[in-house]
């Protein structure tokens, strides 16, 4: 269906029902609303009380309250959204959604009980108002406004104490640290690197480049950042992803290519480079093992990086060498040859490009660094497609799976590989089952995978202009 068609569909759903200026509660059984946005989020009840729903529009930190139209809407299940690392559903203008147990990874992110019909309800957002439609679900549906206004600035101000915790994490405002500062951090991390956790030792006696990753440990997987600061620290702000890495349940993994902008007019400006290994390193040291940095093709000084024929790798040496001298440069030259190439888990297995084009076991991983074309590989090759017919294919996947003892469908994540310009999550890439790229360098919105119950999710963050927000906080003391 063409978007013009899709457009008019909705249009004409919003015409058909009877138009409600929600005030109290009204439950539906086989028949659908709409309610024009009042400013205020709602909560849905999927049958019972068992199986209650928040829905708030999205409402940025540079805004104080929603738009009268918001971009969209999320969903989520107020019991533990709050408390443990959760999932949610967005809703986007001229979208729809069909909530039901039908969909397994629907239900695990809002925990539907069985009392949830496989398709309960039908919410779509064509941009002036909301519409709900029972879909003759057993129990019905009942809907109704939260309506004390603190409850939008309420997660508001959790995310601005959580700007608050980064910044005190950083030691300051996020700005280039001077240069004895700078030095000292990246010794120190060379030091944790040395004896890095979950790597297990290679022949030389080293850590390895796989880390293995304990079953109890929550990952939260980042793709491409490429210089993009904001977009790290709009993902720590969110979710509990911060409380869970200084609680010690969660870590974070950066699937390389944390340097290099990839925005036309600022691929030869190092200096968001620089600032984003400041911040990795200050998360770091504050979260040894917590935080985990794949090795990407980016991340480099080698002459072959570049991007539109920009050589991004020798620019960042000769920027790190005019700015902190040869001796940092390098310190950051042994910190990228320690880092790890790949990440097995009880239920994913990710690197940062592409699986290797012969069969590997796992001794060959711990000692990938005895084996130069087969660590070129992990970082370098992208999925076959139109355009880069020599790429990767399901075959290659399988041969990858199959030689580490895994099952022909467990889940392998990469990032490199972008959809396309827009899009931050590509499911299933290539036609390849649970083969996924994960992308997180765009300017509008960030994927991320995390566990949630007893898989690992995709989730979309919206983008915003985040460290400016966190330079302009005034110095308090957060108990």
């Amino acid at each position: 269906m063409s978007l013009f068609k899709k457009a008019k569909s909705l249009f004409a759903a919003s015409k058909r029902y009877e138009t409600v200026e929600l005030s109290g509660t009204k439950h539906l059984k086989g028949e659908g609303i709409r309610i024009p946005f009042q400013g205020l989020p709602l909560q849905i009840c999927l049958g019972s009380n068992d199986d209650k729903l928040h829905l708030f529009p999205d409402c940025l930190l540079k805004s104080s309250r929603p738009q009268e139209s918001p971009s969209g809407f999320v969903l989520f299940n107020p019991a533990h959204y709050d408390s443990r690392i959760s999932g949610f559903i967005r809703l986007e203008r001229g979208k729809k959604l069909i909530l039901g147990r039908r969909d397994p990874e629907q239900t695990a992110i809002l925990s539907y009980s069985d009392k949830v019909n496989d398709r309960h309800l039908a919410v779509t957002y064509p941009g002036d108002a909301l519409i709900f439609r029972d879909l003759h679900s057993d129990a019905g549906t009942t809907l109704s406004v939260l309506k004390a206004p603190e409850e939008i600035e309420r997660r508001i101000r959790r995310r601005q104490e959580k700007l608050y915790h980064l910044r005190e994490i950083f030691g300051g405002p996020i700005q280039p640290l001077p240069f004895l500062e700078a030095q000292s951090d990246l010794e120190k991390i060379n030091r944790i690197m040395a004896q890095e956790v979950h790597r297990p030792k290679n022949s030389q006696g080293q850590p390895g480049p796989l880390i293995k990753l304990p079953d109890e440990v929550t990952p939260i997987l980042i793709g491409d950042l490429h210089a993009q600061i904001d977009n790290l620290i709009n993902i720590l702000s969110e979710n509990q992803f911060l409380e869970s890495l200084e609680n010690g349940s969660a870590c974070l993994i950066l699937l390389g290519d944390a340097v290099h902008s990839e925005l036309e007019d600022q691929m030869e400006n190092m200096t968001g480079s620089m600032l984003m290994m400041d911040f990795i390193f200050k998360l770091k040291t504050r979260f040894p093992k917590q935080v985990f940095h794949i090795r990407g093709n980016h991340d480099s000084f080698a002459a072959h990086v570049s991007k539109g024929g920009i050589p991004q790798g020798l620019l960042w040496e000769k920027y790190l060498v005019d700015e902190r001298g040869a001796r940092y440069k390098q310190e950051m030259e042994r910190y990228y040859d320690q880092l790890p190439y790949v990440v097995l888990a009880k239920d994913f297995l990710a690197c940062h490009a592409s699986p290797p084009s012969r069969k590997v076991n796992l001794e060959m991983l711990i000692n990938a660094n005895e084996h130069p074309d087969l660590m070129e590989q992990l970082i370098h090759n992208r999925v076959k497609r139109p355009g880069y017919p020599g790429g990767y294919t399901s075959k290659d996947v399988k041969r990858f799976r199959k030689g580490l003892g895994l099952g022909p469908n467990f889940p392998f994540i990469v990032g490199h590989n972008p959809l396309n310009e827009t899009e931050t999550l590509w499911l299933n890439a290539g036609d390849i089952v649970n083969h996924h790229i994960v992308y997180s360098a765009n300017l509008h919105s960030i994927g991320v995978f995390t566990r949630i119950g007893d898989g690992m999710i995709p989730l979309s963050y919206s983008s915003e202009p985040l460290l400016e927000a966190i330079n302009a906080l005034p110095d308090r003391q957060i108990s």
